[in-house]
């Protein structure tokens, strides 16, 4: 996961998925969670960041639990995380 600051009050997400993770069906889904991990999660996160994250090859036999505490806790090492929300999340 890269994190950098965008000037804006919003998040933005982008997902580079290689072929070598596999066919596009597996990397769509893979896209498709993560997506979705970030929607729900935007009430705990700071806002005003691009995140892109890098799917490696696990993820493509991962269920969408795993992708989502790996996915927290990549944000709570980037220090993206509220204060006040931390204590809800279980990493």
């Amino acid at each position: 996961m890269y994190v950098n600051g965008n000037g804006r009050t919003i998040n933005r997400l982008g997902v580079s998925c290689s072929r070598k993770i596999g066919n596009s069906v597996v990397r769509h889904k893979i896209t498709r969670k993560l997506r979705e991990i970030f929607r729900l999660s935007q009430n705990l996160l700071k806002q005003g960041y691009d995140i892109v994250i890098v799917v490696r090859k696990d993820a493509a036999f991962a269920t969408y639990r795993e992708i989502e505490k790996d996915y927290l806790y990549l944000c709570s090492r980037h220090h993206m995380i509220l204060e006040s929300k931390r204590e809800f999340i279980d990493i």
